[in-house]
């Protein structure tokens, strides 16, 4: 159960950002959105841009200290995985974070 309400709280916020696309997850730990709606982009306040989905990981580390896996690792590069299997406390800020992030790409 704990696990379902931490994957509809990261789903919504996915949905919440606008060109991101995410299937619902049937059991994992983990949500896989196609970020690519990113590439091409700077992100506003470090400079930093975004041509693929290393690149994003690496400016989303350092600008909001969130970590995520690149999608190429798993043989998806306009991807990326996010586990949602950290403390429940950490969860909300991330994703936070995380759409904060692509409000400030441009």
């Amino acid at each position: 159960a704990e696990f379902q309400r931490k994957r509809d709280q990261v789903m919504a916020v996915m949905d919440s950002i606008r060109g991101v696309v995410c299937p619902k997850p049937q059991g994992a730990f983990y949500v896989f959105p196609d970020i690519s709606v990113a590439f091409g982009k700077t992100h506003a306040p470090t400079g930093i841009s975004i041509g693929n989905d290393v690149d994003f990981c690496n400016a989303l580390l350092q600008a909001k200290g969130v970590a995520c896996v690149p999608g190429s690792a798993f043989g998806e590069p306009r991807a990326l995985r996010i586990s949602y299997t950290c403390p429940t406390p950490q969860l909300a800020p991330g994703l936070q974070r995380f759409k904060e992030f692509f409000e400030e790409l441009k």
